[in-house]
């Protein structure tokens, strides 16, 4: 953050807001940005075993709170507040906590799996250094190895609980227990992957998604009139910032996703004080409708069933069996 603020420079930074159209930031704010919620909370729900036993607001509403905590917490741990949110056991086809872990896991490998089907295509027709074939390459591998993974495991889970039960043979009974219940509801969730319709349903409602995103990222930078092909441009920038922040090193990942737009912009020759004001208010445009909604949907939660501040509390002490 303190980066960014030292590099950008005021009176740029007013200039290019005043010739922002503000009719496209209104397109992504009311339509564009709750379109792709609705999506990826159609896709979740699907992937979950008999999901739709819950209402899609649901879904919505613990997307919107598992997004505010990424903002909040280092790392991906609003993954975790997300899986717990949706967690019901007993309802719905027993969706204990470990089972609705494993689709977030299996969710955010399609979807990353799907972007960088769409980043190939790129590739075969700009011209792009070769570090972005490359990333392509390994983290589709990656993506694809590790959905793999994730189905073998749960083709031979019975013989997978036995070596596990072999392994933990000298922990104390309790713990055991409770190890091998969270091994087996985590295995339980790698179902989505068990049937092929069930994956390539999720996988278009991926491309949907991203189809939505960069057509949102293309429009931001019309809304700036970024001298940069805008099509490819969108594309690259949600690679980048997808891949780039992984691993967010700041809370909302502020100043590290303006360097990231500086950068994915720099291909194209942009001026670095007109992408980092570009990052600034496409970071402000996409995230913080999301957080306020987020804060909302909390609020109301909380207040309306006292169950949600029981599952908050309980993470902890729970764990991921659901027990």
């Amino acid at each position: 953050m303190a980066v960014v603020a030292g590099h950008l420079n005021p009176a740029d930074f007013a200039h290019t807001l005043a010739r922002i159209k503000l009719a496209y930031i209104a397109c992504i704010v009311l339509a564009a940005s709750p379109l792709a919620v609705m999506l990826r909370a159609l896709r979740w729900r699907f992937l979950v075993a008999a999901g739709n036993h819950r209402p899609l607001r649901a879904y919505v509403g613990a997307y919107l709170v598992g997004v505010l905590a990424n903002a909040i917490l280092l790392g991906r741990f609003g993954d975790l507040v997300k899986a717990r949110f949706i967690s019901k056991p007993g309802v719905g086809g027993d969706v204990t906590y470990g089972r609705s872990l494993s689709v977030v896991v299996i969710d955010r490998l399609l979807e990353g799996l799907a972007l960088l089907v769409v980043f190939a295509a790129v590739l075969a027709t700009a011209s792009l250094p070769p570090w972005a074939s490359r990333l392509a390459w390994v983290a589709g591998g990656l993506s694809l190895a590790a959905l793999i993974a994730l189905r073998l495991l749960f083709g031979h889970r019975a013989g997978f609980l036995h070596l596990t039960e072999r392994a933990l043979a000298r922990v104390p009974a309790s713990i055991r227990e409770r190890l091998l219940a969270a091994v087996e509801s985590l295995l339980a969730g790698c179902e989505a992957l068990a049937s092929y319709r069930r994956v390539m349903v999720a996988l278009v409602y991926a491309f949907a998604v991203w189809g939505v995103e960069i057509a949102t990222v293309a429009i931001l930078l019309r809304a700036f009139s970024v001298p940069a092909p805008w099509f490819h441009a969108a594309i690259v920038l949600v690679v980048v910032l997808n891949f780039g922040m992984l691993v967010p090193t700041s809370p909302g990942s502020v100043g590290v996703y303006q360097l990231l737009c500086v950068f994915a912009l720099s291909l194209w020759g942009v001026d670095r004080q007109l992408a980092l004001a570009f990052g600034v208010v496409m970071q402000t445009v996409l995230f913080v409708p999301l957080y306020l909604a987020g804060m909302v949907w909390l609020a109301v939660a909380m207040r309306g069933d006292r169950t949600w501040r029981g599952k908050l509390a309980a993470m902890p002490a729970t764990g991921i069996s659901g027990k």
